[in-house]
């Protein structure tokens, strides 16, 4: 999984000339709450098993580029990639007391963001948000476990410039995806495939870094000239 995460952060660093003339740079911590899964499971022993699973609230930490932090323009696009450790809180109602451990949690975030609110110092956004993850977990008895998740979420953002060239910004998300996953190991549940859906609630805080990311940007680049220089003179 860490390799897999370096990988991902290489490919976010070569995207990074496509937004060199204007960008934003930086990483954050996750924190994700009231995320629970509902799952139907493939099991020889138990054909017709299912579970409702609820997570306790974990944190991470992630890299993220964005292509319009404090600019005069409506549009931005956010590309995060995070890692998260899960831990199980209950499973069909009955608490997880030991190795409650659920592996970690690779995302990759797409979102599309529309400035409500833009000023000089402060942009409030709303957007949809696409959310891919891959979900691990290893342990005893030669157990793994792989899972993929795709899913959508409404988000809402703020961000704050804190100097010209940095800014603090903070959003929250609630997601819902559907799941396919495969477990493996040498018990009674050898092999264990299960497919079902997954929501929760995310807050990120960031630390951005801005490249020629100011309000006036945009304007300055694009906006025709509001004079006209005379050279017959």
């Amino acid at each position: 999984m860490q390799n897999l995460f370096k990988k991902s952060l290489l490919i976010l660093l070569l995207l990074l000339p496509l937004g060199l003339n204007a960008v934003g740079l930086g990483f954050y911590v996750p924190v994700s709450f009231e995320e629970k899964t509902s799952a139907s499971y493939s099991v020889e022993l138990a054909p017709n098993y299912s579970a409702d699973t609820h997570y306790k609230e974990s944190a991470g930490f992630g890299f993220v580029l964005d292509t319009n932090v404090q600019k005069d323009k409506v549009f931005n696009y956010r590309l995060g990639i995070e890692l998260i450790d899960r831990t199980l809180k209950d499973v069909n109602n009955t608490s997880c007391e030991n190795d409650c451990s659920y592996g970690t949690r690779l995302n990759v975030i797409h979102t599309f963001g529309f400035g409500i609110v833009k000023s000089e110092n402060v942009r409030l956004w709303i957007g949809p948000r696409i959310n891919m993850a891959f979900n691990t977990q290893s342990g005893g008895n030669y157990y793994d476990r792989t899972e993929f998740e795709i899913g959508i979420a409404p988000v809402l953002g703020l961000n704050v410039s804190l100097a010209k060239e940095v800014s603090l910004s903070l959003d929250v998300d609630y997601r819902l995806s559907n799941i396919i996953g495969y477990s493996n190991d040498s018990g009674p549940y050898s092999q264990v495939s299960y497919s079902g859906t997954t929501e929760g609630a995310t807050a990120r805080l960031y630390i951005i870094f801005k490249i020629n990311d100011g309000f006036d940007t945009y304007r300055r680049e694009y906006a025709p000239s509001l004079s006209i220089e005379d050279d017959s003179l």
